[in-house]
């Protein structure tokens, strides 16, 4: 098969066979590969449906950023072509690598520029699809790591396109070359001490030696990597959506042991994907399957990575951020003296309250007293009001179906040592306000638990 020639109209006839945007947005390095797609849409100009732009990402990596950054700024003066410049810190990374944390900096800018209808191009080409299946292959990743990069799809309130990808390297080369475009050559590029470039310089050519065909037939099994991804979420959808409990998106364990083992890890990854979470490794998935899926009901098992955890209540599976998700400063031994007409903001949330007639606490209850807010020490006792006997606290929030990693966070209202209402489930008797009685309907508001009113 023969490549395809790169010039100004095939690449209108791949913008093409997109959604027509309101603006093009080229991302723009300064790069041969970049240059090449910013010199074809210049090509293009009279001919696309809508105008263009171009953005330019200073990560702050290396010496010379700012140098390139200027190249890029002389080169859309000189081919009067509109440039965002955008300087970002990439140097640190923390836990994740250096390539993956610039990348992840670098579209967030991108995403920040997205307006309506916006279609952002980025120059990847088909060897970027081959090394890209490579790289996920050595990292042991499933069909959706291998996955081919989609020539064009959503991103923000517009699309995210690479009009480059039937192209190879040496075809974007013959291009630059001869237009006599001068583009920059980062020295980091040659770095074999970054996976990528390994593969680019030493594991491509070696394959290529063997097989010349390997860019070509690389990229068309990733292609089947992402046809099979995609089906496989089709399938995880229905699994997902067959568990799912409507009230809080948590799955019902029983409704997942229906299930086999390979289609239950498959479903989770995809709940946890739509819920945002980071994404596991093998093995915490294959913990959550035997240690709480079919594990004993009552199992206080966990599975934690990344800042987020999993666990079972009452039958369902919750996803949480560790922790149970509130702030590390949250104590549960402080206390807070608080006047009602005003907002108590709390390391976990925010208590309300708000006056009212006829429910909550009694107004009259309050005079002459001090509203302390405490939280659960063990122990705890309160009598309902309405109800004929006093109830240990830990009882009524066993029956109210409050998970257990979140009862200590609740906080409790006192006058003068005495319980008097528990946000969300009741009020103590001789303290709830009676028909016509002016009383105070507390609110607790939390991301990770929240109530209703006092009384309900």
């Amino acid at each position: 098969m023969v490549d395809p020639v790169l010039d100004s109209g095939h690449l209108l006839q791949v913008l093409r066979q997109y959604p027509q945007p309101s603006h093009y947005l080229v991302a723009y390095s300064g790069g041969l590969d970049s240059h090449v797609l910013l010199h074809l849409m210049h090509e293009l100009a009279g001919d696309l449906p809508t105008g263009f732009s171009a953005v330019h990402i200073n990560h702050g990596i290396q010496d010379e950023a700012g140098r390139w950054q200027a190249h890029c700024e002389t080169v859309c003066r000189e081919l009067d072509i509109e440039l965002a410049g955008i300087t970002i810190d990439a140097r640190s990374h923390g836990g994740a690598g250096p390539e993956a944390h610039a990348r992840q900096l670098r579209y967030r800018e991108f995403g920040a520029m997205m307006k309506k209808d916006t279609m952002l191009l980025t120059a990847h080409h088909r060897d970027d699809q081959a090394e890209t299946l490579l790289y996920q292959l050595f990292r042991g990743s499933g069909p959706a790591g291998l996955a081919a990069m989609p020539a064009c799809k959503t991103f923000g309130p517009g699309w995210h396109a690479r009009p480059l990808l039937d192209f190879p390297r040496e075809e974007i080369r013959r291009y630059a070359v001869s237009n006599g475009l001068q583009w920059i050559e980062d020295a980091s590029n040659t770095d074999l001490g970054l996976d990528r470039n390994f593969i680019r310089h030493q594991v491509v050519p070696l394959l290529q030696a063997r097989w010349p065909a390997a860019g070509r037939t690389l990229a068309r099994a990733a292609e089947h990597q992402a046809t099979a991804s995609g089906l496989l979420k089709q399938l995880a959808q229905l699994d997902i959506d067959m568990a799912r409990d409507d009230d809080d998106g948590s799955l019902r364990i029983d409704a997942l042991r229906q299930l086999d083992d390979r289609r239950i890890a498959n479903g989770l990854r995809y709940w946890l994907e739509l819920n945002g979470a980071p994404v596991p490794g093998s093995a915490h998935i294959r913990h959550m399957i035997a240690d709480i899926i079919h594990g004993r009901t009552d199992s206080e098992a966990r599975v934690r990575w990344g800042g987020t955890e999993v666990r079972a209540h009452r039958g369902r599976l919750c996803l949480l951020e560790t922790a149970t998700g509130f702030d590390p400063r949250f104590n549960r031994d402080q206390r807070y003296n608080w006047d009602l007409s005003e907002e108590l903001s709390l390391a976990n949330g925010e208590l309300r309250a708000t006056r009212i007639s006829g429910r909550g606490l009694s107004a009259t209850a309050l005079a002459d007293h001090q509203v302390e807010v405490r939280f659960r020490r063990g122990g705890e006792k309160i009598k309902p009001a309405g109800r004929c006997h006093t109830r240990d606290l830990k009882k009524l929030l066993q029956e109210a179906g409050i998970e257990p990693w979140r009862r200590d966070h609740l906080p409790l209202i006192y006058l003068d040592d005495q319980l008097v209402v528990v946000p969300g489930l009741c009020v103590a008797e001789g303290y709830a306000a009676q028909d016509d009685q002016p009383g105070w309907e507390i609110q607790w508001h939390s991301e990770n638990l929240a109530h209703q009113d006092a009384d309900e």
